[in-house]
């Protein structure tokens, strides 16, 4: 797998995997620019549920790209906000009734969604923290 990554990012493999990780998320992130919501699905492999590929993505951003600015209060709902575009992302598991909540969706927010959403009356919309 990581082979085929480095092959289609087509850049040299220094061997470390966290440098690789945050190189393919940057190149992510400017290809959704024009994107407003990634749903996640898991698919039967090998007699298994696993993650699909926009699981993934979802999984690769929230950990390593995007930047966590509340939990909601039920500790389900994430608001988290993209450090290049200052775009607010909601993390959200619509399928409550499954394991673990399900697979994740990730949909962008208007700063207005966002403060009404997470009760943020105050939130600072140039940077990552709470005026």
């Amino acid at each position: 797998m990581q082979h085929r990554l480095i092959e289609v990012l087509k850049i040299p493999f220094s061997g470390n995997l966290a440098d690789l990780r945050l190189f393919a998320s940057e190149v992510i992130l400017s290809e959704l620019k024009n994107t407003s919501e990634l749903i996640g699905s898991w698919i039967m492999t090998n007699g298994r549920m696993v993650e699909d590929g926009t699981s993934c993505l979802i999984r690769d951003l929230i950990q390593h790209r995007l930047q966590k600015v509340t939990v909601a209060s039920d500790g389900w709902e994430v608001l988290y906000r993209d450090p290049q575009d200052q775009r607010f992302w909601d993390l959200t598991f619509p399928h409550g009734e499954m394991q673990g909540g399900g697979p994740r969706t990730l949909r962008v927010l208007s700063v207005e969604e966002a403060k009404l959403k997470y009760d943020l009356p105050e939130l600072d919309t140039s940077s990552s923290e709470m005026t």
